[in-house]
């Protein structure tokens, strides 16, 4: 590029005389041009663009005439200036970007690095066609006096996010809100469509139970120069799931052995609770233990495991079970020597029955008649009055006997029974006869007799009435005085 003209590089038309001596005078019209008004010298950087007519022009020293020369100069523009839209473009922005160029238009462009999508004819440039790099734009104008400009653009990468819901689907029964996880940018705004979801749009908090039923994109995106965008699709549902069950009763009493499990109708899987404390209760099958369980009454709740879960209840009873713990004296009880025979009951107001038949018994008291029953083993049953709800049975078994018969006699002087005998007497061994078995005891204390067989030594120190048992059977002998 030409900054400076002298005169000896301009061809100048010169009248009848070419000049003989030094120009005094160089004038230039129409105004802009640049010249030295003595040298000559065209400052062509600081001239304006344009056409221009130049005069030279001298006097002879000795005559005084004056002479003139003329040319024409031309001025052109060099000047290029070239700007875009933006000094920053996302890699993800779509279409071209046109630069706008001032001054001489018709050029060429190139860029530095490499790696911008530029068009070199026009200076067109491609944004998702380049590599993320900050560019420097060269242009060059056409023309004998070429000029440049330049632009510092870059290429920037898209911000990255990434949102997220713990769930895809909620009910909208959920109560309380759900709030997004946000991975990148954190700051943006939130969208969602179709309308009906209840979202802010700061924070992405959404509100189930406010929102309409329906299946919803939720769209954020960022807030800085290349804003990222990021999806989730979220649904609102209505479904109840089932949750249906039962129980074969629902009271139960604390005696009762074993487990009780539940029938699940509705969706399985689910988990048991109960309230209050105190019922035994399994949470993953609802299976319940009774007897170690405390006496109350419970609410038993299921709830399903699924997306919407739904609870249903049942009031589930246990009960305490009254003793009915009962005795009589004996197990045994003879005809003729046993007066009527009355129970120790525990907890009163039950009822008594026995098997087989042929015990005489009370059905409300107990009471037992030996005399009027049949010989026999019997079992008796009481069963409680169910004062708390629950009945229990008590089982025991009792004999019922005839008297037994027989005879006994001791062998001197034909001692039979009720006999008189004397202390001189010697060694007594009675015989028995009889339908049972039994032993001897006597009373007061004093008589030297064998339990077993009866014998009696021959020189005790006082004779004492001697008492032979034989189940229900007496025998008397009274001392001989």
């Amino acid at each position: 590029m030409i900054k400076f003209l002298s005169p000896s590089q301009v061809e100048y038309e010169f009248d009848s005389f070419a000049p003989r001596y030094l120009p005094d005078l160089f004038t230039s019209t129409p105004a802009g041009l640049s010249i030295d008004n003595t040298t000559g010298i065209i400052d062509v950087s600081s001239s304006v663009t344009g056409t221009y007519s130049v005069t030279v022009s001298w006097e002879e020293a000795i005559a005084a005439t004056p002479h003139s020369g003329q040319t024409s100069i031309t001025i052109e523009s060099n000047v290029a200036s070239i700007t875009y839209p933006e000094i920053t473009y996302c890699q993800s922005t779509s279409g071209t970007v046109t630069p706008t160029i001032i001054g001489i238009t018709s050029g060429t462009f190139t860029s530095s690095p490499t790696g911008l999508s530029i068009v070199s004819s026009t200076g067109i440039i491609t944004p998702e066609l380049s590599s993320v790099a900050t560019y420097t734009i060269l242009f060059t104008s056409d023309g004998e006096c070429p000029g440049t400009s330049s632009f510092t653009l870059a290429i920037t990468d898209t911000e990255s996010t990434s949102i997220s819901y713990p769930e895809i689907i909620y009910c909208q029964a959920t109560i309380g809100t759900v709030t997004p996880t946000i991975t990148g940018v954190s700051t943006g705004t939130f969208t969602a469509t179709p309308t009906g979801l209840i979202i802010d749009p700061i924070t992405g908090i959404i509100t189930p139970e406010l929102s309409s039923v329906a299946t919803y994109t939720i769209e954020y995106t960022t807030s800085g120069n290349c804003p990222g965008t990021s999806s989730f699709t979220l649904s609102i549902t209505d479904f109840k799931e089932d949750a249906s069950f039962n129980y074969p009763d629902l009271s139960y009493c604390k005696s009762t052995i074993g487990t009780v499990t539940p029938t699940i109708t509705g969706v399985s899987s689910g988990s048991f609770t109960a309230s209050p404390t105190g019922l035994i209760i399994d949470p993953i099958t609802g299976i319940i233990t009774p007897e170690l369980s405390a006496v109350a009454t419970y609410t038993v709740e299921y709830t399903t495991p699924g997306i919407c879960p739904t609870t249903s209840s049942v009031t589930f009873v246990i009960k305490q079970t009254d003793d009915s713990t009962f005795n009589y004296s004996s197990d045994l009880f003879c005809k003729g020597l046993s007066a009527l025979v009355t129970p120790t009951i525990l907890s009163l107001g039950g009822t008594f029955t026995s098997s087989p038949t042929g015990l005489s018994i009370d059905s409300l008291t107990g009471l037992i008649n030996p005399e009027i029953s049949i010989t026999g083993v019997y079992s008796i049953t009481y069963t409680n009055s169910s004062t708390f709800g629950c009945v229990s049975t008590t089982t025991i078994s009792i004999t019922i006997a005839e008297q037994a018969s027989g005879t006994l006699s001791y062998p001197h002087e034909n001692i039979i029974l009720d006999a008189k005998f004397c202390a001189k007497d010697a060694n007594i061994t009675p015989t028995v006869v009889s339908t049972v078995s039994g032993t001897f005891s006597s009373s007061p204390g004093g008589l030297d007799i064998d339990p077993i067989s009866g014998k009696i030594n021959s020189n005790p120190l006082l004779l004492e009435t001697i008492l032979f048992y034989m189940k229900c059977l007496l025998f008397f002998v009274e001392p001989l005085h």
